[in-house]
C-alpha cells in the first residue's frame, strides 16, 4: 500500500512539474534574441564587406598593368620557287607575340579622392547601422517583456473588480429576495460582472499575443511554455533635459542619417567628376617573333609611351547625374 502511494505521488509530481512554465528572465530573452536575430547578422555582414572595401582604398591610385601573349603554329604544303630558284614543300612558319600595357589615371576630376573618403565613410555607417540594430532589437524585447508583465498587472486588477462584481450581484439578489430591491440592479451587476469577465479573457488573449511577439523577437523556432514576472522596475533618476541634450550624439539612427548624407555628397563629387577631362598616362612594350624554315625575322620589339586626355563632348545626357546626386543629398537631409 505504501509502494502504490509512493507511484501516486511520483506520477502527480511528474505532471505538476511537465505544466510547471517556466520563468524568463529579461537578461536571458535579451541575450537569445541578440543571438538569434537576423537583422543583426546581416548588419554584420555588411560591416565586414565594408571593412574589406576600406582595406582597398588606395587602390584608385595605382595604375594597371595588363600582360597578353600568342604564339601561332603554320604548316603550310605548298610549292614555292626562291630566290635561289630553289624549290621548296611543307613550309613551317612560328610566330610569337607578347606585350605589356600600363594604363596610369592622373587625373579624373578628383574623382579617385573622393571614392577613397566615401569608403571610410561606409565603413562608419555599417558600424553604426550594426549598432542601431542591435539598440532596436533590445528595445523591442524590453517593450514586449514588460508589456506582457503590464497586461499581468492589469488581469490581476480585473480580478480584483470580478470579485466586487460578484458581491455586489450577490447584495443585488439577496436585496431583491427580501422585498427591499429592485429586480433592474440585479440585472445590471450581472452586465457589468459579465462585461469584467469579458475584459479578462480579452487581457489573457493580449497576453498570449504579446509573448508570441517575444518568441519572434528572440527568434525561437520552438514556442516554450514561460512566464514573467508581473513586476515593472522603474528608474526615477532619468531627466529628459540630460537625454535631449547630447541626442545627435547618441542615437544611432541620428548617426546613420548624418552619415548617410555625408556618402550622398561624396557620390555627388564623384558624378560631377565626370564633367573633367581626364588626363592619363599609357605605356607599351611590344614583342614579336616570326620563324620560318625558309627565312627567319627572329624579334621585333617594340615599346612607346603617350599621354592621353579626354573630354566629354556628348555623353547621351549623362551629364544630368549629378543633378540627381543632389536630389539624393536633400532627401537624406530632409529624413534626418
Amino acid at each position: 500500500m505504501k509502494i502504490l502511494f509512493t507511484y501516486i505521488l511520483l506520477f502527480l509530481f511528474t505532471i505538476f512539474s511537465a505544466n510547471a512554465q517556466k520563468m524568463l528572465p529579461l537578461e536571458e530573452a535579451v541575450a537569445t534574441a541578440l543571438q538569434n536575430n537576423f537583422d543583426i547578422r546581416l548588419a554584420k555582414k555588411d560591416s565586414i564587406s565594408a571593412e574589406i572595401d576600406y582595406g582597398y582604398r588606395n587602390v584608385f591610385f595605382y595604375p594597371t598593368l595588363n600582360a597578353s601573349a600568342s604564339s601561332v603554329w603554320n604548316v603550310n604544303n605548298q610549292r614555292q620557287v626562291l630566290i635561289d630558284t630553289s624549290r621548296s614543300s611543307n613550309i613551317r612558319s612560328n610566330n610569337l607575340s607578347t606585350g605589356l600595357a600600363l594604363n596610369w589615371v592622373l587625373f579624373d576630376g578628383l574623382r579617385m579622392f573622393a571614392t577613397r573618403e566615401k569608403a571610410g565613410l561606409i565603413l562608419q555607417a555599417g558600424s553604426i547601422s550594426l549598432k542601431d540594430k542591435i539598440i532596436t532589437t533590445v528595445a523591442n524585447v524590453i517593450k514586449t517583456y514588460y508589456s506582457i508583465a503590464r497586461q499581468k498587472q492589469l488581469i490581476e486588477a480585473t480580478d480584483v473588480q470580478i470579485k466586487l462584481n460578484e458581491e455586489r450581484a450577490k447584495l443585488a439578489q439577496y436585496k431583491l429576495d427580501i422585498g427591499t430591491g429592485a429586480k433592474p440592479d440585479v440585472l445590471q451587476s450581472k452586465v457589468d460582472l459579465n462585461a469584467q469577465k469579458s475584459l479578462r479573457m480579452q487581457q489573457e488573449t493580449n497576453v498570449d499575443v504579446l509573448k508570441e511577439q517575444l518568441l519572434q523577437a528572440m527568434n525561437i523556432k520552438d514556442r516554450p511554455e514561460f512566464d514573467i514576472p508581473d513586476t515593472i522596475p522603474v528608474n526615477y533618476n532619468v531627466v529628459l533635459g540630460d537625454i535631449l541634450d547630447d541626442l545627435e550624439n547618441v542615437n544611432p539612427a541620428l548617426k546613420l542619417a548624418q552619415k548617410n548624407i555625408e556618402v550622398a555628397n561624396l557620390t555627388l563629387k564623384e558624378t560631377k567628376a565626370g564633367l573633367f577631362p581626364t588626363v592619363s598616362f599609357n605605356s607599351n612594350y611590344l614583342f614579336g617573333r616570326n620563324q620560318n624554315s625558309v627565312a627567319i625575322n627572329r624579334f621585333a620589339p617594340l615599346f612607346n609611351r603617350t599621354l592621353e586626355s579626354q573630354l566629354w563632348i556628348f555623353s547621351q545626357y549623362s551629364h544630368l547625374q549629378p543633378v540627381k546626386g543632389k536630389a539624393a543629398d536633400e532627401a537624406g537631409r530632409i529624413e534626418y
